[in-house]
């Protein structure tokens, strides 16, 4: 960005607007080529300009959690050695946020309701897509990924509750 800035500032004739391509391409390019950070969140998002410029949604707290596959994802926790398991806590698959917004049966009801309110099946390949191309795509989606992760965040909650008052703390 300010690269982008000084160069606008230095070449007088060129327009602003071919400019932003040329960094915008840059920032594709970089994207593309930092190939070991954020995995999930490129196979999600893989037109960072699109992303980008979009005109409508907000990024909150589970929205972040969705696309940085960080958070209430059991294989993430065990990483950082947070849980003693990386399965997931209704079917035993391994939970990723792939896992739970994808193939987890436990969230299917809630994902064919998003996939009726969208008019089309999501998938790891068109969620972003589906989610920039109209507001009303990005509120379904969006509340199926929430209602998803409060009702894990309750589980997990009551869960450890269990377990506290079963070892007497």
């Amino acid at each position: 960005m300010v690269q982008e800035h000084s160069r606008i500032y230095e070449v007088g004739r060129e327009s602003n607007k071919q400019i932003q391509e040329e960094s915008n391409q840059e920032c594709q390019r970089r994207w593309e080529l930092d190939t070991d950070k954020a995995r999930w969140t490129k196979r999600l998002i893989r037109n960072i300009e699109a992303w980008c410029q979009r005109r409508h949604g907000e990024i909150e707290y589970y929205l972040t959690q969705f696309l940085g596959g960080h958070g209430c994802f059991n294989a993430y926790l065990k990483r950082f050695g947070l849980k003693n398991t990386d399965k997931c806590w209704y079917c035993g698959d391994v939970d990723t946020s792939e896992h739970t917004f994808f193939a987890c049966k436990e969230w299917a009801g809630y994902r064919e309701a998003m996939h009726e309110g969208i008019g089309e099946t999501v998938t790891v390949d068109n969620i972003i897509n589906l989610m920039i191309s109209k507001e009303s795509n990005w509120q379904v989606i969006h509340g199926y990924i929430k209602t998803v992760l409060k009702e894990k965040e309750t589980y997990e909650r009551n869960i450890e509750k269990e377990e506290r008052r079963r070892n007497g703390m």
